[in-house]
């Protein structure tokens, strides 16, 4: 199938897909499209796991209010973030191996069928609800670790504070 981590424009079912598509003079339009919602929602993905993990780090630096009610709430807050970051992650993958898969058969019907086959082909790779319908979750998930992190930065200027004062 795919490997997640590869990009799907490097695997090979993609390539000759796009390669037939471009050699018999069809658009390569929605399957270029599609690919580069994928690339973004991967770098959407990269940097909410950058992010959870700077949280992360952050929070671990306040040693001295292990148990103070705020850092546990950060705490699950992070957790929250984590899980659906890794839902995000795994519904994206399976998209991936479904591109995969479509491209595979795609490529089998061409191989049967000709050029006639390629001409279905931009139905399949319009899928721009279910993009649509991605993009409001990732809009979500970005609020919500946007909100994270200014708590965050709000406990830590107010523990940095409040050690300030207590050194004076």
């Amino acid at each position: 199938m795919n490997d997640t981590g590869m990009p799907l424009s490097e695997n090979q079912y993609v390539r000759e897909l796009f390669s037939a598509l471009q050699e018999n003079g069809k658009s390569t339009e929605g399957l270029s499209a599609l690919l580069g919602h994928v690339s973004e929602m991967e770098s959407f993905v990269k940097r909410a796991e950058d992010t959870i993990s700077d949280m992360k780090s952050q929070l671990s630096e306040m040693k001295e209010v292990q148990n103070h009610p705020v850092k546990t709430a950060l705490q699950n807050t992070i957790k929250a973030l984590e899980r659906k970051v890794a839902e995000i992650k795994t519904q994206l993958n399976e998209l991936k191996g479904n591109i995969v898969e479509s491209c595979t058969n795609a490529l089998a019907a061409f191989k049967e069928k000709g050029v006639a086959a390629l001409e279905k082909l931009a139905s399949v790779f319009r899928i721009k609800g279910g993009l649509q319908a991605w993009n409001k979750r990732i809009d979500s998930i970005i609020r919500d670790d946007d909100n994270a992190v200014a708590r965050i930065e709000t406990f830590a200027a107010a523990y940095h504070s409040a050690g300030r004062a207590c050194k004076n």
